[in-house]
């Protein structure tokens, strides 16, 4: 019996150091011929495939069309914080405290180095035995630890090595010229970031199997390396080349391993971490529902979930530490099939969050054990960029009284034009408040000498909610000073104790129609030098008027600046949008700024402000039967219907309007269409938005925007709700987003006839003749939200919209909906 397992060992030993010959890959077959008469006997006797699969610590098996592939793949790794002042002091850590240069025999710190140089220390043989690896030779066990020094960042970083980049010209629609030539991967850039919404339908390449990527990898002596592995260090690859090499090897950090802790840039007290520089987004594995089961998981080893108890995940597991199930993630299988998702570098709580979250989205039913994977997205609440969130808007015209795309509206549909929610951390399952906590909440936000609520209850217990980084805390935080505040939060932060809490609002004023009585007004404060708060639309005594305000600070806040700059008497101050705080520019002295409601909406004052604002829209807004089109709505419109929020008129065909547009029409169609009907949309609010962003596109050029009359097609369901809201694309334009993601408008009829669905009640298809503020274009892309900005330089100089090719546009996408007005239905056949 003993000399059967001394063969395995000598065995086993060989094939190691055959695949550590061949860069830790091999095919099956070749490696078992390379191994000696007897040894090669042993594994025969087994079968190969069988005696591989006895060593799951060690091995991986991949299949091609054509061949078996045999990988070493070893679940060991190096301890970023080994090397700290006072080291790891995480009792189950599972990773090396070696020196990865004692490894190489390269380092210079010999018995002064703060991490172990002892291959044979208590901690790397509770490891070993823990992944199973205790049995490795000594020399073998280094020929594997070199091996991955040799491909960890540090090594890679202290040897100069570079990485290879990624084809710009390859991502881009021209394509790279270079071809075979070109010393570029070409591979999809959205793939390798992990947001590539295309997936197998992606035109692009999504691995490195090609030649020409191989020769490439090849090259950066990367050609053996997985393909998991490849990714990971792309992903990074901005972050590397900003990295200098070190002198002192002990400086430099583990940046394969090394999690990223950075302050979000509009709330420095929140922390945001990602699962890895550079990616913004991993699968969680599923929970084996048989290795909680009487029947045991038969699959072992090979089985592609965690095996951990789901009633410690679920909080609720009545044995405790006695458990026959593991509590935790630190399993030989566990640590193996968290490497295989890319996130064995993830702590073990966030991992556990994430796992607790999927638990509250099941359904509880047993008939199937495929669940959509959970997304980890380790991203802190930015309350201050939750508010422009699509997510977070309340819809103005549900409040009014209807919203034509009903249930399928993005935006949410209250009763108030605020709702405040909560969430554990981890959670993206928003709650609401209820209508009692909900009104105190708002109540409070509104003034703006308040940092934080009362006491309100969140889950049966009394919580204290901080609105400047929207978090809510127990009770026992009442009194702290703000920075006691966040130090607090941040050690509460993991242990779920400290909730998300956001703000839900409709559109703020200054980017809303004269007809959104529900609107959100922000006002601006700064303190004074008496602490207390001042407005910019209203200082205090002795303060002499601003030369900025609060609408003008909104629009400015909501265009994405980082700064504005104005005067108040003879001092110059700049405010800055990401500190909250404005700066007097000679003194530097700086003064906090708030962003809080103008006024607090309960359900009791709804009907009285909603009269107030609407007689005030009304004397703002001329009517359409006196106005021009330089001061209102166009003079030959009919009256739109008293409250209606607009009319469509029929164009009789004898008129010019109708001539007009049914010649715009037949230009650009096939013959054999016919025109149905034509009629005039007649929405003041919408015309009035339209009207006043060219008035803002003319001051910021100097001169009037381009301007074209374009074609947009849809279906039936969503004609009303065009007409009523306008051009959103989040819920009108979705059938392609190939040069931005916005709203897209065609110079041919016959191009938007595509994108029009046929109402089968009437046989007839319909599509928009638009008005569109093209202004200033360029070449858009599926990634652009915006248009990008005419300068590099200068990133706040933004073109106005993209198309798809600056010569001869037949496409252009506006990303505003402002931009765009739908000034005639074309119903045809």
């Amino acid at each position: 019996m003993s000399s059967k397992l001394s063969s395995v060992g000598d065995s086993l030993d060989e094939l190691i150091q055959i695949l550590l010959n061949n860069r830790r890959e091999v095919e099956l077959g070749h490696a078992i011929l390379q191994l000696s008469r007897a040894n090669r006997k042993v594994v025969s006797d087994f079968g190969a495939q069988e005696f591989v699969n006895k060593f799951p610590q060690l091995f991986q098996i991949r299949r091609t069309k054509s061949k078996v592939m045999l990988r070493l793949d070893v679940p060991l790794e190096f301890c970023p914080q080994a090397g700290e002042k006072g080291g790891c002091t995480d009792m189950r850590c599972f990773r090396l405290h070696l020196c990865p240069f004692f490894v190489k025999e390269t380092c210079k710190f010999g018995d002064k180095c703060k991490r172990s140089h002892e291959y044979q220390d208590e901690h790397t043989m509770r490891i070993l035995q823990h992944f199973r690896l205790h049995f490795l030779d000594l020399n073998l066990l280094q020929d594997i630890l070199k091996m991955i020094v040799d491909e960890s960042e540090i090594q890679r970083t202290a040897a100069g090595r570079s990485l290879p980049d990624i084809c710009k010209f390859y991502n881009n629609k021209s394509g790279c010229k270079k071809e075979e030539n070109c010393p570029c991967l070409h591979v999809c850039e959205h793939f390798v970031d992990g947001d590539c919404k295309f997936g197998g339908g992606c035109k692009r390449n999504h691995d490195f199997s090609d030649s020409h990527n191989r020769r490439v990898l090849q090259q950066y002596d990367m050609g053996h390396i997985s393909i998991h592995k490849v990714l990971q260090r792309l992903k990074g690859r901005e972050r590397k080349r900003s990295v200098s090499a070190s002198s002192d090897e002990e400086s430099v950090q583990l940046s394969r391993y090394q999690p990223v802790m950075r302050m979000d840039s509009a709330n420095p007290t929140i922390p945001h971490i990602p699962v890895q520089q550079g990616v913004g987004s991993r699968s969680i594995p599923e929970i084996c529902k048989f290795y909680n089961s009487k029947t045991k998981c038969t699959k072992g080893d090979k089985c592609p979930c965690l095996h951990v108890c789901e009633h410690f995940i679920s909080a609720d597991c009545k044995f405790g530490e006695a458990c026959r199930h593991e509590h935790s993630f630190s399993s030989f299988h566990n640590r193996r099939v968290l490497k295989q998702h890319d996130i064995a570098n993830v702590s073990d709580l966030k991992i556990l969050e994430y796992l607790q979250a999927r638990v509250k989205k099941r359904t509880g039913s047993a008939s199937s054990s495929v669940e959509k994977p959970l997304t980890v997205n380790l991203s802190a609440v930015n309350p201050s960029q939750d508010d422009k969130g699509k997510d977070t808007e309340i819809c103005g015209f549900h409040m009014r009284g209807k919203c034509n795309y009903g249930d399928k509206c993005i935006h949410h549909h209250t009763d108030l034009p605020y709702l405040w929610q909560f969430a554990a951390q981890g959670d993206d399952q928003w709650e609401s408040f209820s209508n009692e906590v909900n009104a105190i909440l708002e109540n409070c936000y509104c003034d703006v000498k308040n940092e934080s609520s009362s006491h309100v209850t969140i889950k049966g217990s009394l919580y204290i909610v901080n609105f400047q980084d929207m978090t809510a805390v127990p009770r026992s935080f009442s009194g702290a000073t703000p920075k006691m505040w966040t130090l607090m939060a941040k050690m509460f932060m993991t242990t779920g104790t400290v909730v998300k809490v956001r703000r839900l609002s409709t559109v703020s004023s200054v980017a809303a129609a004269a007809g959104h009585v529900f609107s959100t007004r922000w006002e601006w404060y700064w303190k004074d030098e008496n602490n207390k708060w001042q407005s910019y639309d209203t200082p205090g005594d002795g303060h002499a008027v601003n030369t900025t305000s609060s609408q003008c600070l909104e629009r400015e806040y909501l265009a994405g600046k980082d700064t504005h700059p104005f005067s108040a008497s003879h001092h110059q101050y700049t405010l800055d949008f990401k500190k909250w705080c404005q700066k007097n520019d000679k003194y530097t002295t700086e003064r906090p700024v708030r962003r809080r409601p103008a006024e607090f909406v309960s359900k009791q004052n709804m009907a009285e402000i909603a009269a107030q604002r609407r007689k005030a829209a009304g004397t703002a807004r001329p009517s359409s039967s006196f106005s021009t089109e330089a001061d209102g709505v166009p003079s030959h419109w009919s009256s739109v219907p008293v409250g209606e929020e607009y009319s469509c008129e029929r164009l009789s065909t004898i008129t010019e309007e109708y001539k007009k547009t049914e010649k715009r029409f037949k230009d650009s169609m096939d013959e054999s269409h016919k025109i149905v009907s034509i009629e005039r949309v007649q929405n003041p609010d919408l015309w009035i938005l339209f009207k006043q962003k060219k008035v803002r596109m003319t001051k910021k050029s100097g001169k009037d925007p381009e301007e074209r009359q374009l074609f947009h097609g849809t279906n039936p369901n969503t004609v009303k709700a065009i007409c009523q809201q306008g051009f959103d694309w989040r819920m009108c334009g979705k059938n392609g987003t190939a040069y931005g993601k916005g709203s897209y408008f065609a110079s041919n009829a016959n191009y938007s006839h595509c994108y029009s669905n046929r109402d089968f009640t009437r046989g007839a298809k319909q599509m928009f003749l638009a008005k569109v503020l093209v202004g200033s274009f360029t070449a858009g892309d599926q990634s652009l939200t915006r248009p990008p900005p005419k300068d590099s330089s200068n990133p706040h100089v933004l073109y106005d919209s993209c198309c798809d090719n600056t010569a001869n546009p037949a496409l252009f996408v506006v990303f505003e909906n402002g931009q765009s007005y739908p000034e005639f239905l074309i119903t045809y056949t």
